[in-house]
């Protein structure tokens, strides 16, 4: 049912491009021709095209890492912006006269974008190759555009390279006496803390907490002793003494020494300890004296010359004590400014590293500076060489007439077909019978369609002549395709002459302010 539903489609379809046979010629003859006329009025254009080769030097191998230079890879990458920037295109168009007709900035910028467009820049960054090339009506144009382009580039380059190294020495100069001065400033601050605070540099916390901790022995040691001696004066005077060693009246009063030392020894020591138990041997003692005496003599006795011996030892001690409790407040003050003193040292050398760092730094790179720059005077780098320069093209490259012929050929053929179909999906007209028999009418009659003999015979006259027509023009069609097949351009020149004529022109710049005026 498909098969036979697709050879009824192709019948129909043949049917009706039969029946509209002259539409189909007509429209494809008209378009063909259009096509041919576009095709020759079209300008020549030339093509001109340069090979530069980008050549790395010997020298620069052998200076890698010496020297800073550009890569060849960054010159590659940026080859085709660079040659395309609107001063390097404003210098050639200046040095080639190409804006001598132009009279306004809008002119000199559409100028510009034309070249840039066709500037057609290929490179082959493995062979360090780059070729230009350019399409011009004239082929002198094309070939002085490129050349001059290329000269103008590789000179903009070489100054470029020798500018940035000029530049970049002068800023590592003017770098260098910068740090230099701040590597001053940090020396004088790191020796200003040494001479302000040097005593608290120098010393080791660890060291510190030590000596405190001995100190803190040594200051119980003598504590011990002294209260010792005062004892012992206590006993030779009957007296006993406070913990800043006054002396005190009485048994009670010395009583109550003995129980607090001994409370203070028992703190510290054991029971067996020497001390603790020759304490307790006098606090026995003065009981035992209490209760065999218990009325205690209102006046202190004078005191003996043993307890002014004791007495002498006890206040010596007692200013080792106070020279021992000084000197342990002095560590401890020392103690709490030796890390914020240290800390500070430690950012001022860690500033005056840096300094130093980037002051050697720079020198090294002041150096490879003063070799690149050396390098880049005498052209010792990479170096432009022009391998294949532009020469005047003898035959135009675009456009492809033969080409814009068959393709109007084409065009216009599918034009009518799409008319033909097009007139046949409008027409709703009823044009066969099965059309009524399937829209399910009753039919009662088909009347035929009767000839006149004269109007056929006429009829047949006009188609001759139509074909004939056709036929002649088909025939100029491909005599024209093969005049441009066989590259003689009687045509075009008889185009171009007539499009060079005032009146044509004249015609043409009215008709593109209409159309400019309405698509615009």
């Amino acid at each position: 049912m498909a098969a036979l539903q697709t050879d009824f489609d192709y019948k129909k379809y043949l049917y009706l491009a039969y029946n509209r046979r002259f539409l189909i010629i007509f429209v494809t003859l008209i378009i063909s021709f259009a096509g041919i006329f576009y095709s020759q009025a079209l300008t020549d254009k030339y093509e001109a095209r340069s090979t530069v080769f980008i050549e790395e030097n010997v020298m620069a191998s052998l200076m890698q890492g010496i020297a800073v230079t550009t890569s060849m890879d960054a010159k590659i990458r940026v080859l085709t912006t660079a040659m395309q920037t609107r001063t390097l295109l404003l210098q050639v168009i200046r040095e080639l006269n190409l804006d001598l007709h132009i009279t306004s900035d809008a002119q000199r910028e559409e100028l510009v974008q034309q070249l840039r467009s066709a500037t057609n820049i290929s490179l082959r960054p493995r062979d360090g190759l780059f070729v230009i090339s350019f399409r011009h009506e004239n082929p002198q144009v094309a070939r002085d555009y490129v050349n001059t382009l290329v000269r103008r580039y590789i000179e903009q380059n070489i100054t470029t390279s020798r500018q940035d190294t000029y530049d970049a020495f002068l800023f590592l100069a003017e770098q260098i006496e910068i740090f230099k001065e701040r590597l001053d400033e940090a020396d004088a601050a790191v020796l200003a803390l040494r001479t302000e605070k040097g005593n608290l540099l120098n010393r080791d916390p660890g060291l510190v907490l030590q000596e405190i901790a001995q100190a803190e022995d040594r200051l119980q040691e003598l504590s011990v002793r002294r209260f010792e001696l005062l004892s012992q004066a206590s006993q030779a005077q009957a007296m006993s003494f406070d913990e800043q060693g006054n002396p005190m009246q009485g048994h009670l009063a010395r009583l109550d020494a003995l129980e607090q030392r001994l409370d203070g020894l028992l703190l510290r020591y054991g029971p067996s300890h020497p001390d603790v138990v020759r304490t307790r041997s006098a606090i026995q003692a003065l009981e035992q004296q209490r209760k065999d005496n218990p009325e205690e003599p209102a006046a202190p006795r004078p005191k003996s010359r043993g307890t002014d011996v004791f007495s002498i030892q006890a206040q010596e001690l007692r200013a080792q004590e106070e020279r021992l409790r000084r000197q342990i407040a002095s560590n401890r003050e020392m103690l709490q400014l030796i890390p914020a003193a240290q800390a500070e040292f430690a950012e001022l050398e860690h500033k005056r590293a840096e300094q130093q760092r980037v002051l050697e730094q720079l020198m090294n790179r002041f150096g490879q500076a003063e070799v690149s720059r050396q390098m880049e005077l005498q052209d010792k780098t990479t170096t432009f060489r022009v391998v294949d320069p532009a020469i005047l093209p003898s035959k135009p490259v675009s456009p492809n007439r033969l080409m814009l012929m068959l393709m109007g050929i084409v065009l216009g053929l599918g034009a009518g077909l799409g008319l033909t179909i097009a007139l046949d999906f409008l027409d709703h007209s009823v044009r066969h019978v099965d059309t009524l028999k399937n829209l399910g009418l009753p039919i009662l009659a088909v009347v035929p369609r009767m000839l006149d003999p004269g109007l056929v015979m006429r009829q047949k006259r006009k188609n001759l002549l139509f074909y004939f027509l056709a036929g002649l023009m088909l025939l100029m069609i491909m005599g024209i395709l093969a005049l441009e097949f066989l590259q003689i351009n009687i045509l075009h020149k008889a185009v171009t002459n007539l499009l060079d004529q005032p009146y044509v022109d004249r015609g043409l710049s009215v008709l593109k302010r209409i159309y400019w005026r309405i698509f615009s």
